[in-house]
C-alpha cells in the first residue's frame, strides 16, 4: 500500500504527540507490518538497515517499564509499545566513527517515519524519551551493540492533545548563507 501525497502531508501536519490512549483497542498485524516496511524504506544511506525494535506485549514487562517510565500514561495505555535501537555492529561497517551519536541521529529518523506511517493509517502516537535507559536495557535484555534511542507508541487516542504551542514564522527559521541576527 503506498501513502498518497495528500495522506503524506496531512499525516505529517497533523500528527500529534499523544499522551492517553484506548488500551483495549489493538493493531491489526497488517497495520504494524505497514508501518514497518514504511520505516525500512527510509533512506539514509546506509549499505544495512541498522533499526531494531522491541515490540513490547507482556502486560507485567509494560507495568515495569511504566514504573521506570516517571509512571507515565502511555507505557501501558497505548495498543503498540515499540523501543526502538540501533544496532551498532551495523554502524561500524559503514565506518562511522561517533557510533552514539550516529544511532540517535537513525533512531529518530526512523521513529519519526514510524510515527508519520501510524499516522497516514488512522493512528495515534508520540515518541517518547521520558524513562530510565539502563533499567529498560535490563528489562528487555538489549545487546551490548544496540543502543536504545526511545520508544514510539501508538494507538488510538481518547484524549484529545493540548493546544498546538505557536509556531516561529518561516523568516524566523530559514536564513541565507548565514545566520547572523536580522
Amino acid at each position: 500500500m503506498m501513502i498518497s501525497n495528500e495522506r503524506l502531508h496531512k499525516a505529517m501536519r497533523e500528527r500529534r504527540a499523544i499522551k492517553h490512549f484506548e488500551a483495549s483497542f489493538e493493531v491489526p498485524a497488517s497495520d504494524r507490518d505497514y508501518i514497518l516496511h514504511f520505516a525500512q524504506d527510509l533512506d539514509l544511506g546506509l549499505a544495512t538497515l541498522p533499526l531494531r525494535i522491541c515490540r513490547v506485549t507482556d502486560k507485567a514487562l509494560r507495568e515495569q517499564i511504566r514504573e521506570v517510565g516517571y509512571n507515565q500514561p502511555q507505557h501501558t495505555g497505548a495498543s503498540e509499545l515499540w523501543v526502538v535501537c540501533i544496532d551498532t555492529d551495523v554502524l561500524a561497517q559503514d565506518n562511522n566513527t561517533h557510533l552514539r551519536d550516529q544511532a540517535m541521529f537513525y533512531g529518530a529518523a526512523y521513529s519519526q517515519a514510524l510515527m508519520v506511517a501510524a499516522a497516514s493509517l488512522g493512528y495515534d502516537s508520540c515518541p517518547m524519551i521520558g524513562f530510565k535507559f539502563a533499567a529498560v536495557s535490563e528489562l528487555i535484555s538489549l545487546p551490548d551493540n544496540y543502543v536504545l534511542c526511545n520508544f514510539v507508541v501508538f494507538g488510538k487516542r481518547n484524549k484529545a492533545p493540548l493546544p498546538r504551542g505557536s509556531k516561529l514564522s518561516l523568516n524566523d527559521i530559514l536564513f541565507t548563507n548565514e545566520l547572523a541576527q536580522r
